[in-house]
């Protein structure tokens, strides 16, 4: 948590500007909150390992199916989400990848996400398995 502290005031110093910093990880945090005699610090955390990958899915096809706009950032980080039926993050991965044509008709856009979205799990998966996707 400190570091992340000092990444808010680092940013806050040389832009001049508020900010409000949101931390998003795949394990809960030890703690989420930081305080010093000079500042407080706390963060939005979210835990993406306690989101439902599952449950997701299902939101994020039924809103491609009714022409409604699908978040990018929930379709990018779906793989690191926890998925009730066992599936794994390979699975969910290339499930995802498989989604983004539907949700950006944008060429250029849907590579950029399918290149986070393999940024993202190259650090989560292992090598095997990630060279199958």
């Amino acid at each position: 948590m400190i570091r992340f502290f000092r990444y808010h005031v680092d940013f806050i110093k040389k832009y001049e500007i508020d900010l409000t910093s949101v931390i998003l990880t795949n394990t809960p945090p030890k703690a989420r909150e930081h305080k010093s005699r000079s500042a407080n610090f706390t963060p939005g955390v979210i835990v993406l390992s306690e989101r439902n990958a599952d449950e997701a899915l299902i939101k994020i096809k039924e809103k491609i199916r009714n022409g409604e706009d699908v978040n990018k950032l929930e379709l990018l980080y779906l793989p690191m989400y926890i998925s009730p039926k066992g599936r794994d993050m390979c699975d969910l991965l290339e499930e995802a990848i498989s989604l983004t044509p539907a949700v950006s008709a944008i060429k250029e856009e849907r590579e950029h996400i399918q290149s986070l979205m393999l940024l993202l799990m190259g650090r989560f998966v292992g090598t095997e398995k990630f060279r199958k996707v």
